[in-house]
C-alpha cells in the first residue's frame, strides 16, 4: 500500500494487478521488511513527458529497498509495435530490398532487448534492486547465441530449456548469424585465378562473389524470422513474465 501511494503522488494513473512475482527473502533490510516490497502494475499514462506511450499500456514493477523506491519499466512493447509496423509493410505489394534489411535489423534488436529484459527481471526479483546488476552483467555481456540458449536455463533455475531442434530456435539462430554478418561486416580478401597483369590487359572480366548480405535478404526469410520471434514472445517471454510458463514446441522441461 505504501508503494501504491508513492506512485499516486508521482502522478501515475493505473489499475493494480495481483502481484505474481515472488521476490527472494532478504536476510536483513534497512527499513526492517522481511521481503523488499514489489508491486507489478500497468501504466495508463506517460512515465515522463518525453516518453511517448501512444496510449499503450506498459508493465512496470515497483520496488523498495533500504528506504529507496525503484521503478522498472518493460518497454519491449515499443520494439514489437515497430516490428509489426515494418512487417505489415513487407506484407504489402511493395518489394523493396532495404525494407528487408530494416526488418532483420529491428527483429534482431527486438530479440536481444527481450532477452535482456527477461534477464534483468529475473535478477531484480531474485536479488533485489540494490544488488541485481552485479549478477545480471555477466549474462548480459555474453555472445548473442549463447545468451539465447542460456537464458531459459538460468531464469528458470534449470527447470526449462529451449528445444534446439524446433523451428523457432533454428530460425532465431539464423537471424542472429545474419545480424552479425550485417552489423559486423568484414571486408575479407577473395581468391582469384586471374593473372592481374596479363588477363586484365586482355580485357577479361572479373567475377566476384556478392558478400553484401543486405542485398541478399529475401521476403521469405523475413516471414520466417517474424514467425519465430512471435513464437518466442508468445511461448516463452510473456508466459515467463506472468509466471505461467508451460511446455511447448519451443520450451521443454528437464
Amino acid at each position: 500500500m505504501y508503494i501504491y501511494n508513492v506512485a499516486k503522488s508521482l502522478g501515475f494513473s493505473f489499475g493494480q494487478e495481483k502481484n505474481k512475482t515472488k521476490p527472494k527473502a532478504l536476510a536483513s533490510c534497512a527499513d526492517g521488511n522481511e521481503k523488499f516490497p514489489c508491486l507489478r502494475t500497468t501504466l495508463s499514462r506517460n512515465v515522463v513527458h518525453n516518453f511517448d506511450l501512444n496510449s499503450m499500456k506498459r508493465k512496470i514493477s515497483m520496488f523498495k529497498q533500504n528506504g529507496i523506491n525503484y521503478i522498472h519499466l518493460d518497454d519491449t512493447e515499443i520494439y514489437y509495435r515497430n516490428l509489426e509496423g515494418v512487417y505489415s509493410y513487407l506484407e504489402s505489394e511493395y518489394d523493396i530490398n532495404y525494407m528487408n534489411f530494416a526488418y532483420v535489423t529491428l527483429c534482431s534488436s527486438t530479440l536481444e532487448a527481450s532477452l535482456n529484459y527477461i534477464i534483468f527481471h529475473y535478477y531484480i526479483n531474485e536479488f533485489g534492486p540494490v544488488d541485481y546488476k552485479n549478477f545480471a552483467d555477466s549474462l548480459i555481456n555474453i555472445g548473442f547465441k549463447n545468451k539465447l540458449h542460456s537464458t531459459p536455463n538460468i531464469v528458470t533455475k534449470s527447470k526449462y530449456f529451449f528445444n534446439d531442434d524446433c523451428f523457432t530456435i533454428k530460425t532465431l539462430e539464423k537471424l542472429i548469424t545474419l545480424r552479425n554478418k550485417i552489423l559486423h561486416k568484414k571486408p575479407l580478401l577473395q581468391k582469384t585465378e586471374l593473372d592481374l597483369e596479363k588477363d586484365l590487359k586482355l580485357g577479361k572480366e572479373i567475377e566476384l562473389r556478392n558478400n553484401n548480405h543486405i542485398e541478399l535478404i529475401t521476403k521469405k526469410e523475413c516471414e520466417h524470422f517474424h514467425k519465430a520471434i512471435m513464437n518466442f514472445r508468445n511461448e516463452f517471454m510473456n508466459p515467463f513474465l506472468e509466471n505461467e510458463l508451460l511446455v511447448s514446441d519451443l520450451v521443454k522441461e528437464k
